[in-house]
């Protein structure tokens, strides 16, 4: 029963589920219907015999998520967070010594990233000095606050620190906003996608050049020890991946779609992330074909609302010929989860092993500051990963613009029927 196949499929269904909202026995059957769906007999035995003994096939369960959880961080803690960050989290202060004097961030907008990001500037990067948050939903938080237009006109008494600014609003504003930041002389750390198109995207990376300004873009999914586990694993493949499937399952809030495409872009904007990741771990590619499902709904006011959508595109990499399909699920009341599986050219099938984020052995976003603030030190590694940076922003913005010519006559359909 303890095979390394087994181990591994089992592992992958773990962290797949929310082990705490199931049962036992639940969570046994629901593996047995995917292992006779994966028409994996050997993994369907194992199960049917870990059923003779539920105490002890208890106790695998639990090692199989301490086993894993012991190798990720004993393979990535080390490199979570600068040498500096890692002192200042055991307890040294730093900030008292002229070489760490800090950079003063302003975080704009506070929803999950923008919290992340005041939380980790004032508690787990030594490289920050939390300098005020720019929203309008915070009237009653006790944190420094100003409006949009406070923060353009800002000068600090100490002309010679360096200004930062974290953009963490809704996709629409990312690009306005990191423009006039840039022309304020602000470095721009900024959620994706930094724009809507190729052309803004160049336009803001011209802008930062001219003025000799870090630009950079959050991809925390790069940045996951799932995302680094699954790298090596592909590496090592026995033999030359055939085909690979990227499945995200979400929730959506019906109540806020009237303008949530609007914020949001096209939906195809609403999952460049994975674009991204494809980009990171399989290189260029091609887009082949790509459609657009949209569950409509009328609300008791009789407004048609968008509860959900399903995006489906296929891509064939430029080397190799590797054929991926990437699909985009959003509906209202889904969990998140990421599901990813290849398939090699010898049989052999490569499962993604996700990180449960309640023991990532570092903050994502603590570790994307502190990439931020080395780039502003012109760091020779830092300014290497800028460069790369910027280059996977510019492919997953072209891919984006492909897949959303394809979708676009369902996309207008719905607009138009509203």
């Amino acid at each position: 029963m303890t095979s390394c196949s087994f181990v591994q499929w089992l592992q992958h269904k773990l962290y797949t589920v929310d082990v705490n909202d199931i049962t036992l026995r639940s969570f046994v059957g629901s593996c047995m219907e995917a292992a006779r769906a994966e028409s994996r007999p050997d993994i369907v035995a194992a199960l049917e015999a870990a059923q003779a003994d539920t105490s002890d096939f208890a106790l695998f369960l639990k090692e199989c998520i301490d086993g894993y959880k012991q190798k990720v961080e004993a393979e990535f803690a080390n490199e979570a967070l600068c040498p500096h960050c890692w002192k200042m989290r055991a307890g040294d202060d730093l900030s008292q010594r002229p070489e760490f004097a800090r950079i003063d961030l302003v975080v704009v907008g506070y929803g999950m990233a923008g919290k992340a990001r005041v939380r980790d500037a004032t508690t787990l990067t030594c490289h920050f000095r939390f300098d005020g948050l720019v929203s309008r939903h915070v009237q009653d938080l006790a944190i420094r606050k100003a409006t949009w237009e406070d923060l353009l006109k800002q000068k600090h008494p100490d002309g010679n620190r360096t200004q930062a600014v974290a953009i963490c609003t809704e996709n629409a504003l990312h690009f306005s906003q990191a423009m006039q930041s840039l022309e304020h002389g602000y470095h721009v750390l900024v959620e994706y996608p930094p724009a809507m198109s190729s052309l803004e995207w160049q336009q803001l990376v011209q802008l930062a050049e001219a003025k000799r300004l870090i630009l950079h873009v959050e991809w925390m999914a790069l940045y996951s020890a799932g995302q680094k586990i699954l790298k090596g694993k592909l590496e090592r493949a026995s033999s030359p991946v055939r085909c690979a499937t990227l499945h995200l399952r979400s929730g959506w809030t019906p109540t806020a779609f009237d303008r949530a495409f609007d914020e949001i872009g096209s939906p195809v904007f609403a999952g460049i992330s994975r674009l991204v990741r494809i980009f990171d771990l399989f290189g260029p590619f091609t887009v082949v074909s790509s459609s657009l499902e949209l569950d409509a709904a009328t609300n008791t006011a009789g407004d048609k609302q968008c509860t959900g959508f399903t995006l489906k595109t296929k891509l064939v990499t430029l080397s190799g010929g590797i054929s991926i399909e990437w699909i985009e699920e959003r509906k209202v009341g889904t969990k998140r989860n990421t599901l990813f599986e290849a398939s090699c050219e010898n049989g052999e099938r490569i499962y993604e092993e996700p990180t449960h984020a309640g023991w990532q052995p570092w903050s994502l976003f603590a570790y994307d500051l502190c990439l931020f603030a080395h780039e502003i030190a012109e760091e020779p590694e830092a300014v290497r990963t800028l460069a790369r940076n910027h280059a996977l922003t510019a492919m997953a913005i072209k891919a984006a613009e492909d897949i959303h010519s394809l979708i676009a006559p369902q996309y207008s359909s719905f607009y138009s029927s509203r």
